[in-house]
């Protein structure tokens, strides 16, 4: 990503968002032992709002984190991925 890129999870760990404002979101969804990728340029109306309230953690769901620890849950991804095969 770039200087502008701020990295974000969800409480609980569930989800975790690099975001490029004003309109782009990479998301790893993790679902058990399995996990999906979104790569999003916000095209619509529901798309900027998540953006938005990612940015200004409208309802106290996000918690900004590093992009150490981005890379981190993704390679954590990447070997789940992996061990699947």
């Amino acid at each position: 990503m770039n200087e502008e890129t701020r990295y974000f999870e969800m409480k609980g760990g569930r989800s975790f968002y690099a975001i490029t404002p004003p309109d782009q979101y990479l998301e790893y969804q993790i679902i058990g032992k399995k996990y999906l990728v979104h790569n999003i340029t916000a095209k619509i109306l529901p798309e900027r709002m998540l953006i938005h309230d990612i940015l200004n953690d409208q309802y106290d769901r996000y918690e900004e984190i590093t992009e150490s620890a981005f890379k981190k849950r993704q390679e954590e991804c990447l070997t789940m991925l992996q061990n699947m095969e």
